[in-house]
C-alpha cells in the first residue's frame, strides 16, 4: 500500500497532493473578493478566525480552463492547505477521491511531468502529478505579501 492522497481536477488536468498537507476541503461559497488583488489571488475566505487568500493556479496548472456551466460550478472546491505555516486555499474545478499511490516508479519518459510536479504517483498504470505546493505558489505568484 503507497501513501494517500487528495486528487483533484483544474481544467482538464488532474492532480493530487498528500493527505497530510491538506488541512481542510471547503465548498466555493463566501469567497470575498478583492478589486485590486493581484493574479493569482481571486479572494479570501474566513476559516476558524483566519483570512485565507484563495488563489487560482489554472493558468499554472491547465491553461485550458475550466468546465462551464452550472453543474461545474457545485462542483467547485478550494482546498485549504498550510505553506510556511500560513493557510492558503486552492480553487480547484473538483475534487475527485482520496487514492493510495505508489511512489518511486520511474515515470513513462514520454509524457513529462508537469514544471510543478514534485514528482508522480501510480494507482496501477494511472500515472498522477503530485503537485510541489511551494514551486506552484511561488512560480504562479500565489503568495501574498
Amino acid at each position: 500500500m503507497g501513501r494517500r492522497f487528495v486528487s483533484f481536477s483544474i481544467g482538464g488536468s488532474r492532480w493530487c497532493l498528500p493527505v497530510a498537507e491538506v488541512v481542510q476541503i471547503v465548498r466555493h461559497e463566501n469567497v470575498h473578493d478583492l478589486p485590486h488583488a493581484q493574479a493569482p489571488v481571486v479572494g479570501v475566505i474566513t476559516l476558524h478566525s483566519d483570512v485565507v487568500p484563495v488563489v487560482d493556479l489554472r493558468e499554472r496548472l491547465a491553461p485550458e480552463g475550466p468546465a462551464d456551466g452550472a453543474a461545474a460550478e457545485k462542483k467547485r472546491r478550494i482546498l485549504v492547505v498550510r505553506l510556511d505555516g500560513r493557510p492558503y486555499g486552492i480553487l480547484v474545478d473538483e475534487v475527485r477521491e482520496l487514492v493510495d499511490l505508489e511512489e518511486g516508479r520511474e515515470a513513462d519518459t514520454r509524457k513529462p511531468l508537469p514544471p510543478c510536479a514534485a514528482g508522480c504517483g501510480f494507482r496501477g498504470e494511472e500515472m498522477l502529478p503530485i503537485l510541489d505546493l511551494a514551486r506552484a505558489m511561488e512560480s504562479g505568484g500565489g503568495r501574498p505579501t
